[in-house]
């Protein structure tokens, strides 16, 4: 009478399995079978390691216990070194029975190989492998990986490709190799180039075409990369919503590519208003860099010219931009109000009754006749309240008004505005 029950990596599975196929083997409760041998095998070998036969708990002579025998296989399956774990119970001629332990190793990757007919170079082929499995692949991923293949040798032009692959165990150590014949086939020629405009009307014309030929061999990076080209140039001319992108078919003789291309207007970037150095229109306005001139685009740029003319001293400054769409283009208008130049007047203090007011002057960061930057002001604010807060007055309040002097005359581009600086002192 032979049994047999199969462990796997789950622990609570493996419990139950074995309670009740054991239950089922042996004799009737309070009769449990002897044992009479007790061994360890693996891949038909009798295991003499004493490490892995200290983690037996059944002994030979004592009768079958569940407990001991799951917590036995729960030990070798905790080694991680296993796939399956086998117990088989044999009955002997004494009467006792022998509990087999059957050790499947696994057998962990460590080599990728390629055999075969490539097309393709066995550094991107193995990049792809890697790509899916890790730097060490499993095993349970070859099927995964040999698809990823079978899609990479079609970008590449290889659509009739084919991929095996098989998995080859090795002993003492264990070990496997991933083998994967590739056998690419023909290399598909471009006998057909469609390209499409997608935007504008039937008397658009498009300003250029990109560089692809009849009669080349397909290659999908390779058309990306003309494509991009493509854009780039486009892009570099103002046409900053040209895209492009392609297809392929691949019928019995050849390779068919539909390239889609959007063009879109022209963009011209135009300034009213109060004059700015190129350098920082550049800057400012990152519509060239960026190869774009989307609403958020525009409005961050708005606001970035309105923080910079603020940092100078031009507290009132306003930026505003106008998108006119015409025939063929697009021009984008920021007019520009500077406004006057404000410095700081005088600097009053109040409420600072603990502290000497050279003290919180030095903390508030700002003196008389300094170019006057609402940013500026607000680092120093910030910084008094947290010298106050160091100091036990975790309660502490400090706030500036802002008063601004009249000018002798209106037309006056230089002007003042005087700071109170009120602190509410509050310990707790």
């Amino acid at each position: 009478m032979h049994h047999r029950l199969l462990a796997r990596r789950r622990p609570l599975v493996v419990a139950a399995a074995l309670a009740l196929g054991l239950a089922a083997a042996g004799p009737a409760a309070g009769q449990s079978p002897t044992i009479g041998e007790v061994r360890v095998e693996r891949e038909g070998e009798v295991v003499t390691d004493p490490t892995l036969l200290s983690l037996v708990e059944t002994t030979v002579g004592e009768p079958v216990s569940r407990s001991e025998v799951r917590d036995t296989i729960a030990h070798l399956v905790g080694l991680n070194a296993f796939e399956d774990v086998r117990v088989e119970e044999e009955p002997l001629s004494s009467g006792a029975v022998r509990l087999r332990y059957v050790l499947v190793p696994t057998h962990p990757v460590d080599r990728v190989r390629f055999e075969g007919v490539t097309g393709v170079s066995e550094a991107d082929l193995r990049r792809v492998v890697l790509d899916q499995g890790g730097a060490v692949p499993r095993a349970t991923q070859a099927d995964t990986a040999r698809q990823a293949l079978l899609r990479t040798l079609r970008d590449r032009g290889y659509p009739q490709a084919a991929v095996e692959v098989v998995v080859e165990e090795f002993h003492h150590p264990d070990r496997a190799t991933m083998v994967f014949t590739v056998r690419s086939g023909p290399h598909a020629v471009i006998e057909d180039l469609r390209i499409t405009l997608a935007d504008g009307g039937p008397n658009t014309t498009l300003v250029e075409q990109p560089d692809l030929m009849r009669g080349a061999p397909y290659d999908k990076p390779t058309v990306d990369r003309i494509l991009q080209r493509w854009t780039d140039r486009m892009h570099a001319r103002g046409y900053y919503e040209a895209r492009a992108s392609h297809g392929v078919l691949f019928p019995p003789d050849g390779a068919v590519v539909s390239v889609t291309l959007t063009q879109g207007p022209i963009v011209r970037v135009a300034f009213a208003g109060d004059p700015m150095s190129e350098s920082d229109r550049e800057r400012l306005v990152p519509i060239r860099t960026e190869a774009s001139a989307d609403e958020d685009l525009l409005e961050d740029s708005a606001r970035a010219i309105e923080a910079f003319l603020k940092q100078q001293g031009h507290r009132d400054a306003r930026v505003d931009f106008e998108r006119v769409a015409g025939d063929g283009e697009v021009v984008i208008t920021f007019t520009v109000s500077r406004g006057p130049r404000y410095a700081i007047g005088a600097v009053r203090l109040t409420g600072n009754a603990s502290m000497p007011a050279a003290e919180v002057r030095t903390w508030l960061r700002v003196r008389e006749g300094q170019t006057f930057s609402e940013s500026v002001l607000a680092q120093g604010m910030a910084a008094v309240r947290a010298e106050y807060r160091a100091r036990g007055y975790a309660q502490v309040r400090a706030q500036a008004k802002q008063a601004v002097e009249p000018p002798d005359r209106p037309a006056d581009t230089q002007r003042k505005v005087d700071l109170e600086v009120e602190v509410a002192e509050q310990r707790a």
